[in-house]
């Protein structure tokens, strides 16, 4: 697995199909409101499998980012999200 501070555009997609994926798809939500509370500066990071598939997004409010956990996690998906949970942890505290 590989953790990405998403700054590219091609990051950004992968954080949008996982959360779509996820959360439209998964969780019957409205596009719009799974996305009205972004912005074009918003800060992500982004978990990928080993072969550069997106697993986990997460968002950063202020100093505080959270990991998105698809709706159907696999066991690969599971590990990610114990891995984005723990990048979390460190990133609130990186000043």
């Amino acid at each position: 697995m590989k953790t990405i501070r998403v700054k590219e555009e091609w990051q950004r997609a992968g954080v949008y199909y996982v959360r779509t994926q996820a959360m439209v798809l998964g969780f019957d939500l409205s596009l719009e409101g799974e996305f009205a509370d972004d912005t074009p500066d918003g800060k992500y990071i982004l978990v990928t499998d080993d072969y550069g598939k997106p697993l986990i997004p997460g968002r950063q409010y202020g100093k505080i980012t959270l990991p998105s956990i698809p709706a159907v996690p696999t066991p690969m998906v599971l590990a990610a999200s114990m891995t984005a949970l723990s990048i979390c942890a460190t990133l609130a505290t990186i000043p």
